[in-house]
């Protein structure tokens, strides 16, 4: 892999992470997937 790849993805999963935890903190997510 590249080490752009690598980053992006590393970003992609840290924004679902931070997303995640916005959405359990609010109450159970509406659409799960």
């Amino acid at each position: 892999m590249r080490t752009a790849d690598i980053a992006v993805s590393v970003e992609a999963v840290s924004r679902v992470g931070r997303a995640a935890l916005r959405f359990s903190r609010q109450g159970p997510p509406l659409s799960v997937g």
